[in-house]
């Protein structure tokens, strides 16, 4: 049986256009569950909660990203966590590669590389 993965995404609500694609990427690597941590002072838009992706929500303590990361380990019910922030996509099956890394060796973490989105006329 493949383990449950927790996704924590940290973010400061400033760059919502990616966002919205990093849930949507997120999402469909099929995770046990998703949390979205944000400051304390911030409200997530009602059109991103109506957009229907399944995720829970999380106010940080503290002003950093260890913090926020921290705050999501907290909540996580899952049997992993994994990390990525509100301006990453992630390939559809992320989830299924953490888990067979889990599942193949034995190991206390996996990573993976982090490439720089490709923009047209750069």
């Amino acid at each position: 049986m493949k383990q449950k993965v927790s996704v924590i995404i940290s973010s400061l609500l400033k760059d919502i256009p990616s966002l919205d694609e990093a849930l949507r990427s997120i999402n469909a690597s099929n995770p046990h569950e998703i949390i979205l941590v944000i400051p304390k002072s911030k409200n997530v838009p009602k059109w991103l909660v109506a957009k229907k992706y399944k995720f829970k929500i999380v106010k940080q303590n503290g002003n950093t990203l260890a913090d926020a990361r921290n705050e999501g380990v907290k909540n996580a019910t899952g049997d992993i966590v994994a990390f990525t922030d509100g301006d990453c996509i992630v390939p559809r099956d992320w989830i299924n590669k953490i888990q067979d890394g889990f599942e193949r060796y034995d190991v206390a973490g996996v990573g993976g590389p982090s490439l720089p989105a490709i923009k047209s006329g750069i």
